[in-house]
């Protein structure tokens, strides 16, 4: 074997280390910090009856759910995360941890009354088909809620995320700190009922902070 794809072996070896057992971890504690805590709470305050959720992660948003969840379905595509959710005390027994991906969802079409997700669509290689196939699986009238972070609306700002970009890929699990969520969901298929965008805490190309609520059409 050539040096180069010695090389090649051990790189990728690492990559996958990192990416299975590293990154899950990393993300559990960043995204389950305090400072995260309001923009959960606001997430979840409506939510009742089937409800999914896109890029469980390790479950920092099922602490927050409420009596009138009837069955929360919890789809992630890492198993390690999927993992860390199911070893955590709080979580509650109506959660049903499904291995999958958000452009691919193993639920039935028109079966769920409300959607939400929280710093997913930055990573998804195709979020358009993402927030089509949540279209697919909600109830007509169905709602989707979600927290991103994403562009700033400075422009000075926006120009140092597009620039660090790359760098955020590849130590972020495919990252991009330079997209508009808004972008994705067409007012075609959705009514947007509440929106709002602001940095959480000092401003910084990690904290400028997307949220919506929408009702499907």
């Amino acid at each position: 074997m050539k040096l180069s794809e010695r090389l090649k072996v051990v790189t990728d070896g690492i990559s996958k280390w990192y990416e299975g057992k590293v990154l899950p971890r990393a993300i559990d504690v960043v995204c389950g910090s305090a400072a995260f805590g309001r923009l959960r709470r606001d997430l979840t305050k409506d939510l009742s009856g089937t409800v999914l959720e896109v890029g469980f992660g390790s479950g920092t948003n099922a602490a927050f759910i409420t009596e009138a969840v009837t069955t929360y379905l919890a789809v992630e595509p890492s198993i390690e995360a999927l993992r860390l959710g199911a070893n955590k005390r709080n979580l509650p027994s109506k959660v049903l941890l499904v291995a999958g991906d958000g452009v691919a969802l193993p639920i039935a079409s028109r079966s769920v009354d409300y959607i939400i997700f929280s710093f997913v669509l930055c990573s998804v290689e195709t979020p358009v088909a993402m927030v089509a196939e949540c279209h697919r699986v909600l109830k007509t009238g169905g709602r989707l809620a979600f927290i991103e972070h994403g562009r700033s609306n400075s422009k000075g700002m926006a120009k140092v995320q597009v620039a660090l970009d790359p760098i955020e890929r590849v130590v972020a699990g495919n990252c991009r700190l330079s997209r508009r969520p808004y972008d994705y969901v067409g007012e075609d298929l959705w009514l947007c009922e509440d929106s709002g965008e602001s940095y959480l805490g000092a401003s910084s190309p990690w904290s400028f902070i997307y949220r919506a609520r929408y009702q499907k059409r």
